[in-house]
């Protein structure tokens, strides 16, 4: 579905109610969250992990490193100007983020060694705007009218229109020394970050099958003179959430069956599923 579309939606309303561990688009707040502090062992959103791929792999070509580099990004959306931003940041690169509202843009995006569009408006960025040998992305798709392209075959459709970014493509390619069609660009490599991060997933999820680690994050426990009684120390605590006590023992949520926030019962299912695992110990705990 269209995330930025015309019609105002709250996004993350969408996003976040997937799984951290299973958003291999990687918009779930929380994957959002790592990549804003440089934790990057999440899900990286594709089409700024595809933007990363093909700079990197662009260095034969252009000389360019990322560390150290003048990184410039048009346009802040939420899918791919900040998290490219972010990404070109914990790289080391030296970023500067554009928008609508920045004056002299032109002089902005002639200094950077590393320019990432993705600001919505077709061939909005000029060769003049380019600085020689810089490295281009073009992260934007348009239709507009106009014919053909020899060197893109089939660029044209039925109705007239044509496929273009950001970047007046003709003519920044003659100062580029390297930047990414459109169609035939980000956009496989968007798909290719998506297969790569649906591979982790699974890699990840079939680890925790074959060797399931308990994760149990202890409450802190304020320990006092003279030792109260059991009642008390209960009572002094607040309960973990019973979906995050069942995540943290290695529970599918099919497995549990939810008696407010704090009780569930455990479907039987799971003695099945963990009858090669090495036997516990069950604790009841009364009083």
């Amino acid at each position: 579905m269209p995330l930025d579309s015309d019609n105002t939606i709250n996004s993350h309303l969408v996003t976040d109610t997937v799984s951290p561990d299973k958003d291999v688009d990687g918009l779930n707040t929380v994957n959002e969250g790592r990549v804003a502090v440089g934790d990057l062992e999440g899900f990286v959103p594709c089409t700024p992990n595809g933007v990363m791929e093909l700079i990197k792999r662009s260095v034969e070509w252009s000389g360019v490193e990322i560390a150290g580099s003048n990184a410039v990004v048009l346009g802040r959306s939420k899918i791919v100007g900040t998290p490219a931003s972010e990404l070109l940041k914990w790289h080391h690169a030296t970023v500067t983020i554009c928008h609508s509202k920045t004056k002299n843009l032109s002089q902005l995006t002639a200094q950077a060694d590393i320019l990432v569009v993705a600001i919505g408006r077709a061939e909005m960025v000029k060769g003049s705007w380019i600085k020689p040998g810089a490295i281009v992305i073009d992260c934007g798709i348009n239709s507009i009218p106009g014919q053909s392209r020899p060197q893109i075959p089939n660029d044209t459709k039925k109705s007239g229109q044509r496929l273009v970014g950001d970047v007046a493509f003709e003519e920044a390619k003659k100062v580029a020394s390297y930047i990414t069609p459109v169609p035939g660009g980000v956009g496989p490599m968007t798909v290719a970050m998506l297969m790569k991060n649906t591979v982790l997933s699974a890699q990840r999820q079939a680890r925790k099958l074959l060797n399931p680690q308990w994760g149990l994050r202890l409450l802190p426990l304020n320990l006092k003179t003279p030792v109260p009684s059991d009642i008390q120390i209960a009572r002094s605590q607040e309960p973990k959430d019973i979906v995050l006590v069942a995540e943290e023992v290695g529970l599918y949520p099919n497995e549990v069956n939810q008696y407010g926030h704090k009780k569930a019962k455990i479907s039987l299912s799971v003695l099945k599923r963990l009858q090669h695992q090495k036997n516990g110990k069950y604790v009841v705990v009364a009083g």
